[in-house]
């Protein structure tokens, strides 16, 4: 036998090599996002006050505070309240296709979280069970709820393409956006302010 011959050892558990035991590319990714917007998350609770103000831009605060409050994933940041002074002083109209836009687009980042996550998860596995015009319904329902607001994630891990997922939130920011300014604008008119 030479010493170049390599025959298996058998019995001997084999370490495992530096590359096997590093983390997949996925993995990082996924960790990194997600340390992204708890970092986010955390700047925007310290500086709450100077995001306030970015309201006072008129339709650039309506897009980049839905874009902001729905990009970060980690806390929910209460962007649509914000939008009452701007439906004050700009259209209605306006104001909800700009924040709806923004809020689109921020979701995005959730899209990306959630298409990372594994197929294998157990939140993954739960709704592959269900139907596809279930699982259209779900994602339609959490967009339109003020309390869950992670519609672009279960979009994600469902795979659904990125434009239907964009189309869903939209619709479903641009009704509760419109919604709200019109109840205050009606509140308002009542209360003769």
């Amino acid at each position: 036998m030479t010493p170049t011959d390599t025959k298996p050892v058998t019995g001997v558990p084999r370490r495992p090599g530096y590359r096997e035991r590093l983390p997949s590319r996925r993995t990082v990714t996924l960790v990194l996002m997600v340390l992204g917007t708890i970092a986010l998350s955390t700047l925007l609770y310290v500086y709450r006050h100077d995001v306030e103000r970015l309201g006072r831009y008129g339709y650039f605060g309506a897009f980049i505070l839905p874009f902001i409050g729905n990009a970060s994933v980690a806390v929910p940041f209460p962007w649509i309240f914000m939008m009452v002074p701007l439906g004050e002083v700009y259209p209605h109209v306006w104001v909800t296709i700009v924040a709806a836009l923004g809020a689109a687009t921020g979701e995005i980042i959730a899209y990306v979280l959630g298409a990372r996550v594994s197929q294998s998860s157990w939140l993954a596995t739960k709704l592959a069970k269900l139907s596809r015009p279930k699982q259209t319904a779900l994602v339609i329902a959490i967009s339109f709820s003020p309390v869950l607001s992670y519609p672009g994630m279960a979009a994600g891990i469902l795979r659904y393409p990125l434009w239907v997922m964009f189309a869903i939130v939209f619709v479903g920011e641009a009704v509760k956006v419109w919604l709200l300014l019109e109840a205050t604008g009606y509140g308002l008119h009542i209360l003769g302010a």
